[in-house]
């Protein structure tokens, strides 16, 4: 596999956030490095989406320690994101989707035997792309993103009243925004009356959709 498909909203994924919640933005890195380890290792869909290598190799090549990869492969795991047969001596990770990602590149190549990867040519290239642009998936919803830990001390009904209460794009960045500032944090719970304070103060202030890794002046009250 040359190259693998990897959404805009990758960072919304309500599992991927549950990994940043956890392990930082650090965590994410590491299982999209696994991923391109997955992925060069994948010829046809065929092949099993597997990659095994000693730790030593893990370490040098990341530049973390075997310890920290371990643990981010086990939340992983836990998530569904990945499967792991890790142990002392070498990782040994697996992720079965990765071959619904194949990308045309790699499908063509090995369809056309006798040619070398580099002298392919990939009719339909601008065809795809704008199918793809087309089809891009959309941001996750704000009713999606309250669902996370973070928000556990609302009730449903506050939940509703927020979502019917500020604009979807607005909620989306915004709420994006704190649970990745939490997990830099290490918070593990907002306070309520802090959600709707931030919000109405957010909205005022005209933080409209920007980004969703914005700073803060003061700490996270929690429960």
């Amino acid at each position: 596999m040359k190259w693998f498909k990897h959404q805009t909203s990758a960072l919304k994924d309500e599992k991927i956030q549950a990994l940043i919640f956890d392990e930082g933005m650090q965590g994410y890195g590491i299982y999209f490095a696994i991923l391109e380890f997955v992925g060069e290792k994948i010829k046809s869909k065929n092949d099993n989406p597997e990659f095994v290598c000693r730790w030593a190799f893990v370490e040098s090549l990341c530049r973390v320690r075997p310890t920290t990869v371990r643990r981010v492969l086990r939340r992983c795991a836990a998530l569904a994101l990945l499967t792991d047969n890790s142990d002392e001596f070498e990782m040994r990770v697996s992720v079965p989707k990765m071959k619904e990602s194949i990308d045309d590149y790699t499908r063509k190549v090995r369809t056309r035997a006798g040619q070398s990867p580099e002298n392919v040519h990939l009719e339909g290239e601008g065809e795809e792309n704008k199918k793809e642009k087309e089809s891009a998936p959309t941001p996750l919803l704000p009713k999606n993103l309250l669902a996370h830990d973070l928000f556990a001390g609302l009730t449903e009904a506050q939940k509703t009243a927020i979502v019917e209460q500020w604009p979807p794009d607005f909620l989306s960045t915004r709420i994006s925004s704190y649970i990745a500032s939490a997990a830099r944090r290490n918070i593990f719970r907002m306070n309520p009356g802090t959600v709707f304070e931030w919000l109405e103060r957010d909205f005022r202030d005209g933080k409209k959709p920007k980004g969703t890794d914005d700073g803060w002046d003061k700490p996270f009250p929690v429960r």
